[in-house]
């Protein structure tokens, strides 16, 4: 009797220190692996700090060349190719989205990513990402309740070597991803140097090619002034007539290449961020631009009190384009009127330059800020196409955006947006 209480004391004995053991081991390796799962997450963080960084250096270098399209597709290139990537937006300071990505995923567990793009300690470009970890969870969970039963089970004989196999193998799949995510970045990087590289190389030269092209031009058209007065007799009035559409044609030529080197200038110009009147430059633009429609009586009528954040001389070109544009369109107006003014749209703040003028047909505009695309052909309205093209990109290196609404022979509303100030 003594030896059978002896012995079912041993038991409860074994049993008791079993189960402590095995308490001790559960708890004590479930510490550990959550301590190696904090890890693995810091570790996805850093990764996703360190792209995130990448795209924001990417981000600076292209805002500052104004080139808004590379920030949009690097992004969502970016985003569309990392398939844990649930959502991803960047935002200018003013709030204008230039990126908005979503994936039609649900997550209950994920880790957010913030980066601020910043020049000289100006903020440029605001980017979140959201990035889903559901699969890592489930990895690590399902590592951990295979981990607590395999213990339980074998806390005897196999405890401590089942712990060390699975220490060794439970972190492969992020180690796996982690090298994934390293090479991508590394491809990220190597693309963004060959695409900033042929930007460049493309700008270069279409500012080059521009800047040459003027000297024959000018000796085309010297030569064609001197055979004009100095061989009329020869040519006759045939010739003379072909001369003069040579000239003609030069200075079109030349008109053409001096708007593309102000483009490619506009392109590079550096922003210097101020309040500015906006009253007051219109009032000014509308002075000059009076002048070259001399004999005109046009009615102007400008909003006191306009007022925006931006850059005094790239406005003043934007504003250049649209006023004399609006000049010009009410040429066979007899009583033409130009307004310039600001109006709520969708809940914002927008300028506008209202004309009565001939006014165009509304599904055109998708084409109208692009270079050398006019709407009207008619030689009584004079252009090069490159005009529009301008004020869109001033509007796309200020933040903002520019767009029209018109009909036929009824004139026709450019509306701009900008900055609050």
């Amino acid at each position: 009797m003594a030896a059978l209480d002896v012995q079912r004391t041993n038991r409860r004995a074994l049993l008791g220190s079993s189960a402590v053991l095995i308490a001790f081991l559960i708890i004590g390796d479930g510490f550990a692996f959550y301590h190696q799962h904090q890890r693995a997450i810091d570790a996805v963080n850093r990764q996703l700090d360190e792209q995130l960084f990448l795209l924001g250096e990417f981000a600076v270098e292209a805002l500052l060349r104004s080139d808004y399209t590379s920030v949009r597709r690097t992004i969502l290139t970016w985003a569309e190719t990392h398939e844990d990537v649930i959502s991803a937006q960047a935002t200018t300071p003013n709030g204008f989205a230039l990126v908005e990505f979503r994936r039609d995923t649900v997550s209950d567990a994920f880790i957010e990513g913030k980066k601020d793009a910043t020049f000289e300690g100006r903020s440029l470009l605001n980017i979140y990402v959201t990035v889903d970890i559901s699969k890592t969870e489930q990895e690590f969970f399902g590592f951990l309740t295979r981990f607590t039963v395999g213990t339980a089970l074998f806390v005897v004989v196999l405890g401590g070597f089942l712990w060390r196999t699975l220490q060794r193998t439970a972190l492969r799949p992020l180690e796996a991803e982690i090298r994934r995510r390293e090479r991508t970045e590394r491809e990220l990087v190597e693309r963004t140097a060959r695409l900033e590289t042929v930007n460049k190389e493309l700008e270069s030269f279409a500012y080059s090619v521009s800047h040459d092209l003027r000297t024959p031009l000018r000796g085309i058209n010297g030569f064609s002034i001197a055979l004009m007065e100095e061989y009329a007799d020869v040519v006759g009035e045939k010739g003379q007539d072909y001369l003069r559409r040579i000239r003609a044609a030069t200075q079109r030529m030349g008109q053409l290449i001096e708007d593309l080197l102000r483009l490619a200038h506009i392109t590079r110009m550096e922003v210097t961020w101020s309040r500015v009147d906006v009253s007051a430059l219109a009032a000014d633009v509308v002075r000059e631009v009076r002048r070259d429609y001399d004999g005109r009586d046009v009615r102007v009528e400008v909003e006191p009190g306009l007022a925006a954040r931006g850059d005094k001389a790239l406005l003043r070109i934007a504003l250049e384009h649209l006023i004399d544009n609006a000049f010009k369109y009410t040429a066979q107006q007899p009583s033409a009127r130009i307004e310039i003014g600001e109006t709520t749209v969708a809940g914002q703040t927008v300028f506008f330059v209202r004309d009565n003028g001939a006014g165009f047909a509304s599904g055109d505009t998708g084409q109208m800020f692009k270079p050398f695309q006019r709407l009207h052909a008619d030689p009584t309205y004079p252009g090069t196409g490159i005009g529009l093209a301008t004020v869109a990109r001033i509007l796309d290196k200020l933040g903002g955006r520019v767009w029209a609404e018109a009909k036929p022979n009824e004139g026709a509303t450019f509306y701009f947006e900008l900055p609050a100030p």
